[in-house]
């Protein structure tokens, strides 16, 4: 009864949390549409034709000239505003800040950030720099999820789950797409997981955002829908063109995130002789420079990019068009990296998503079209999903975002097919430092869920030595009978195996000894026995050095050696959370 009663807890808190994402998503939203509006009409564009994009102002201003000074004053004072509420973590695309806060501080996000990341996206975006919605918008929908649920003093693990929500909540009201919001909030934590056990309350605070958006907002339709026969969309020539497209479009991905990570070490080269401020003119002035060049690099460009697929379906020459996408293609590229780089704030979906539309017209333009009867704008589409899922690490969230967004969920294998592909191409090559592989086991999350709710910075510094346990140790050459023996007088989960010189072969965990029970008698020797290969430190590693190995290979458990690699005993995370909390009480 009281697992359902907190289910329905979080359920209610997650339509709740949904609805209040949604309306300051909503005015976040405004927000940018009216400053875009604004800066249409100064530069004498009637804001009817430019669709609230800043990439189209720039392209049908008279005012050329206009645009360096706008774009630079932009990022500068973005960058200015971040500073002056003490609001770092609104810098850049979002995401990564969402991922910290929600691996490493159980869910907390301060109110300042939001308020910082509202209006500092609105004046990067909608002064000309490059960047989306996702990555702020799922910042400030987590970020008004953890102000809540502190409110309400929920559990640290009920606020990681309500951050979630938030996020769902705050994408599905940006793109109308509720079952896409859902699955990538689920998604984006981790690079090989998902965190199922919060879907109920994120879903349902992803069709909150989407019921309110749509009743306020209308329908929104980001791209036109393609109307094509399903049967040619699931044909095995355009399955076979799916999967090339794959590997062609990881090309583009590690070019993207080659990009971003690239001039990220640039800034920091450049923060050490120069202060920030002077390093965010710098990026504000060159992606002046550039939207006065190709001025469909700048903004959000989602009606920019409608317009040249319009363009490219009725272009005669095959050469003006790929010349025309593919230094659009690299500008946009450059253009992002100043951008989320610069100081300010703005997210990585959107131009993630541009630059995948036009790998798909550049594939179907010397490929695609020699492959399967698929038109350009659906390879387009399918590009969208197979860059931005595979930089992300979120192929099924992109692909159901994507086929919500372009209103046809039948290119959701097409695009499946070509992120799975593309991501499994790029490897460890992606954007967000902060994912994990996969989720941490349990002792591994409490402990986590503990160090972040308090203040042990001191206790962290301690050398291994003050944690260290010493187990009794086997040979290889010993039976199974020995071990059992061993294991009933001591309970232990972890049984250390060393050789004979004293260096660590791995451990037993006594939990699947079960498991070899069928194939396995007492005479047999430890060493037919299945071993963990836990990782290693050396005696002096602190703490946090510990923690960071634990969480970094999500095993709670590190063998302890000496100088000269000799194995000295373990370290496991409950040994961990015990002396945590005995230095807490012994410190009141």
């Amino acid at each position: 009864m009281y697992r359902i009663q907190g289910l329905q807890r979080l359920v209610l808190y997650g339509i709740v949390i949904g609805f209040i994402s949604s309306i300051i998503t909503l005015v976040f939203i405004e927000g940018l549409m009216l400053l875009t509006s604004a800066y249409s009409l100064l530069l004498g564009v009637d804001s009817s034709i430019s669709g609230n994009d800043f990439s189209v102002v720039a392209l049908k201003t008279p005012n050329k000239y206009l645009i360096p000074v706008i774009v630079f004053s932009s990022i500068v004072l973005s960058y200015v505003i971040i500073k002056l509420l003490n609001a770092r973590e609104a810098m850049g695309a979002g995401i990564e800040s969402l991922l910290e806060s929600y691996h490493f501080r159980a869910g907390r996000i301060r109110m300042r950030v939001v308020f910082a990341k509202i209006v500092s996206t609105i004046i990067t975006i909608g002064g000309g720099g490059s960047g989306g919605l996702q990555g702020p918008g799922s910042l400030i929908g987590g970020g008004i999820a953890s102000v809540f649920s502190r409110y309400f003093g929920t559990r640290s693990v009920e606020r990681k789950t309500l951050v979630l929500a938030g996020v769902a909540g705050s994408l599905s009201t940006i793109f109308q797409a509720p079952l896409g919001a859902t699955v990538f909030a689920l998604e984006v934590p981790y690079k090989r997981d998902l965190e199922a056990r919060a879907l109920v309350p994120v879903l349902f605070s992803s069709i909150t955002g989407f019921l309110i958006s749509y009743s306020i907002l209308g329908p929104r339709r980001l791209f036109p829908i393609v109307s094509i026969d399903v049967s040619t969309i699931f044909m095995y020539t355009s399955i076979l063109s799916y999967i090339i497209f794959g590997v062609f479009s990881s090309i583009t991905a590690l070019l993207y995130v080659s990009t971003i990570r690239g001039i990220m070490v640039l800034r920091k080269v450049l923060v050490k002789k120069f202060s920030d401020i002077i390093v965010a003119s710098l990026f504000g002035l060159v992606l002046g420079v550039i939207g006065l060049i190709e001025p469909g690099a700048l903004g959000l460009g989602p009606v920019y990019l409608n317009n040249l697929f319009k363009e490219i379906l009725s272009a005669e020459s095959m050469y003006h068009v790929l010349t025309i996408v593919v230094i659009l293609l690299l500008m946009k590229t450059i253009a992002t990296g100043l951008t989320v780089n610069s100081g300010a704030s703005a997210g990585l979906f959107g131009p993630g998503i541009y630059v995948g539309a036009l790998t798909g017209i550049i594939y179907y333009y010397i490929i695609g079209q020699y492959i399967s009867p698929l038109p350009a704008i659906l390879y387009a589409y399918i590009g969208m999903a197979a860059v931005y899922g595979a930089v992300s690490t979120t192929p099924f969230g992109t692909s159901i975002l994507v086929s919500e967004i372009t209103g046809n969920y039948a290119l959701l294998l097409p695009c499946l097919t070509s992120a799975i592909i593309s991501r499994e191409i790029i490897g460890k090559h992606t954007l967000y430092i902060n994912q994990r592989n996969t989720r941490l086991v349990r002792e591994l999350e409490n402990l986590l869920i503990l160090i972040a709710n308090t203040n042990i910075g001191e206790v962290l510094s301690k050398p291994a030595a003050s944690v260290v346990k010493t187990v009794p140790v086997l040979k290889p050459s010993d039976n199974i009978e020995y071990l059992l023996e061993v294991y009933t007088t001591t309970h232990l989960r972890y049984l250390p195996v060393i050789d004979d010189k004293g260096r660590p072969l791995g451990l037993i965990n006594t939990e699947t000894l079960s498991r070899q029970a069928d194939k396995l008698t007492i005479k047999h020797k430890v060493n037919e026995l299945d071993l963990i290969k836990p990782p290693e430190t050396n005696i002096n590693a602190c703490l946090s050095e510990i923690i960071d190995l634990m969480t970094r290979y999500n095993m709670p458990v590190v063998i302890i050696t000496d100088d000269d690699g000799m194995y000295v005993g373990l370290v496991t995370a409950y040994d961990l959370h015990k002396y945590i909390i005995e230095k807490l009480y012994k410190a009141k």
